[in-house]
């Protein structure tokens, strides 16, 4: 860690899942995290499937897509990059159709009657064209590997044989009011995520 004995912890979205987990299994490096988007998604009580978070959450949906049929997810968003990418990287101010993320069946079905989907709203044309390029290289191949259910539960059946549950460092969580995908505010109620977050 370039001579550093701690440090903090920052994501955002599965990247601030990451940073959870990370703090609450060494909390002896990482001093603080910040997860941005996405709260704490803990290992207590018992394991919750995709299933069960979009039955309360319903524009998580496409999660159990992503989860139960991941190579033809994966085969879908392989297609063609430039619209998959842009179809995904919306704004508040930018919104995807209303159906979008709700489909169990398919990812993309929301934009079936767009004919043209705008150019990413956060990217100068110059970054939307290095983007897109990346991704035609990387693929989708192994961006799925977070929603699958083997990967989600071995995370959670890691914490149960641990025995540690909790982030004991101080934890900024910071949530958006008005996230296109899911209102995370309420997921964190929900989750009660700030029951395993105690500073």
């Amino acid at each position: 860690m370039l001579g550093f004995q701690s440090t903090i912890c920052l994501g955002h979205d599965w990247g601030a899942e990451v940073c959870y987990e990370t703090a609450r299994r060494r909390p002896d490096i990482f001093y603080a995290m910040d997860g941005v988007t996405v709260p704490y998604l803990h290992a207590t009580g018992p394991f919750a499937d995709s299933a069960q978070l979009a039955a309360v959450m319903p524009k998580l949906a496409y999660q159990v897509f992503f989860e139960n049929h991941t190579t033809e997810a994966v085969a879908e968003l392989n297609k063609e990059y430039r619209g998959r990418l842009r179809a995904t990287l919306r704004t508040v101010n930018s919104t995807p159709p209303d159906s979008f993320l709700t489909s169990t069946s398919t990812y993309l079905s929301a934009y079936d009657n767009v004919t043209k989907i705008l150019p990413i709203p956060f990217f100068a044309p110059s970054e939307e064209t290095y983007f897109i390029e990346r991704f035609s290289i990387q693929k989708f191949d192994h961006t799925l590997i977070f929603y699958t259910r083997g990967n989600r539960y071995g995370a959670w059946q890691s914490a149960q044989t641990q025995g540690n549950y909790t982030i004991p460092q101080p934890v900024l969580s910071v949530l958006p009011l008005n996230d296109p995908v899911a209102d995370w505010v309420f997921a964190a109620k929900y989750l009660k995520s700030e029951r395993s977050c105690h500073n």
